[in-house]
């Protein structure tokens, strides 16, 4: 399982058009799961997201997680990231 995780203060994603979802503060995850990827990998994965501590606290430190703010997730399936360009 792959992630790339982008912190942002307002996303939406579409398709055709259309907005199919949007979020406030918060993470767009680009995901890319393998066929060996387990539901434990998928829990450990969601758990490291939103623990991670890169939101500002009261001091403009990067000390909150998205966890602790309250905040939002966007994910976004992307299967590329498994791509090999070794050729």
């Amino acid at each position: 399982m792959l992630a790339v995780v982008q912190r942002v203060t307002l996303a939406c994603c579409t398709v055709e058009g259309k907005i199919v979802g949007r979020i406030g503060k918060g993470f767009v995850v680009f995901l890319a799961v393998g066929k060996s990827d387990t539901l434990m990998d998928a829990s450990w994965m969601a758990k490291k997201i939103v623990n991670l501590r890169v939101f500002e606290d009261e001091h403009d430190h990067m000390n909150l997680s998205l966890f602790q703010i309250g905040g939002e997730i966007l994910i976004v399936p992307e299967f590329t990231l498994y791509g090999d360009c070794k050729n």
